[in-house]
């Protein structure tokens, strides 16, 4: 192992050359504190969350209802973990809507926070396909943002040949320096079409137009969002505790 094994540029390096560091400097250590080190090592290991809800929830409930869905994903948002909350209950809400109401040749991609945009594939945070055509973009704030954010998404939505997006507010995030409606109206007159609705409502019409579905489909659903947007731990940890405090594991 050295500073030389080739690896992609960007975290992949970072990562290479802090390990390289670290096993150097485990060299010039005695052997027990080169064993204590790999016991903590371990052990944070075993205390990161499972890759797969799907292999852990062993208690589900055949069925979950419109009250369950809802309250599954207030849970989500209580916290924000840099806006990744957001943007799972997003692209999860928009799944559970294509199910119901849309063709199934409809893929909802959640993408990495903060890559948005990082690949000619990408256009906003959430990215909805039909047959692997874009046909909605949306971005989710969950932090305070200004007309010049709005204004940024929606020229990236026009720039990949869509006619607007969708703007979804988190329980953190709230438009500075002018109103929703003074934003809107901007972008009428430009003949966009820009629609802005807060998570919260977006959460409780989904609940509402989603009767009931089967436990186990909502978490494949939320394991493939938590994987398509490679969640951080600690979102994951927050879902795992979710979980566990409904018994589900």
């Amino acid at each position: 192992m050295s500073k030389e094994n080739a690896v992609r540029r960007g975290n992949d390096l970072l990562l290479r050359d802090k390990l390289v560091d670290v096993l150097e400097y485990m060299q010039d250590k005695d052997g027990d504190y080169s064993f204590k080190a790999l016991c903590t090592v371990i052990e944070a290991i075993f205390e990161r969350p499972s890759q797969d809800l799907t292999e852990i929830t062993e208690n589900l409930p055949s069925t979950l209802f419109s009250h369950d869905i809802q309250s599954i994903l207030a849970d989500f948002i209580s916290q924000s973990w840099e806006g990744q909350s957001a943007a799972l209950a997003t692209g999860i809400c928009f799944s559970l809507l294509r199910k119901e109401f849309l063709s199934t040749d409809i893929e909802v991609k959640v993408h990495p926070a903060n890559q948005a945009g990082s690949s000619s594939k990408e256009v906003l945070d959430i990215d909805v396909y039909h047959q692997n055509q874009i046909e909605t973009a949306i971005e989710v704030k969950d932090k305070p943002f200004s007309p010049k954010d709005v204004e940024h998404a929606v020229s990236k939505a026009i720039k990949s040949g869509l006619q607007g997006t969708i703007f979804v507010i988190g329980p953190q995030a709230h438009l500075t320096e002018q109103t929703l409606d003074q934003v809107t109206a901007y972008w009428k007159q430009k003949n966009i079409a820009l629609t802005f609705i807060k998570l919260e409502e977006l959460i409780g019409f989904t609940g509402y137009m989603t009767p009931a579905i089967e436990s186990g489909t909502l978490v494949k659903i939320i394991q493939s969002k938590l994987e398509g947007m490679k969640a951080k731990d600690e979102l994951k940890k927050h879902i795992y505790l979710i979980f566990k405090k409904r018994g589900w594991i």
